[in-house]
């Protein structure tokens, strides 16, 4: 069976088919018990789905599942686990804020600039230089 006909076959199903389509549908299904059998094999999985649309949890779903999530947060390996990646964020928290302050204090020496451009080690452009570049 070829990807081209299924195609054809799941097509049929979810719209109208062109003139051309409809002529290929029906000579696959006169012309071959495979093709039939998987038609009728589509539309009764079709069948099936769309008849259980109206499927309903039990009334103490949300309940277990409340539980478990307790469970499982509560659990020592979580807490080790938070534990553990509350002192790791902090500490690179803090290295990153200090690296940050480090560079701006290099930059705000280096350009004896105490703007943000100084902040940002940018060299201040006036109108003239711009007009100058071109």
């Amino acid at each position: 069976m070829k990807s081209n006909e299924l195609k054809i076959i799941y097509h049929s199903f979810d719209s109208d088919l062109s003139k051309t389509e409809r002529k290929l549908f029906e000579s696959m299904m006169y012309g071959s018990k495979e093709m039939k059998d998987e038609y009728r094999t589509i539309k009764q999985l079709r069948d099936l789905i769309g008849e259980n649309n109206d499927y309903k949890f039990r009334d103490d779903f949300s309940k277990k599942v409340l539980l478990r999530l307790d469970q499982k947060i509560g659990s020592p390996d979580f807490q080790i686990f938070s534990r553990v990646f509350s002192v790791i964020f902090r500490k690179s928290a803090v290295i990153g804020l200090s690296f940050t302050l480090i560079l701006i204090l290099i930059n705000i020496i280096f350009t004896n600039d105490i703007s943000l451009y100084g902040i940002f080690g940018i060299k201040e452009h006036s109108l003239e230089h711009i007009i100058n570049l071109f």
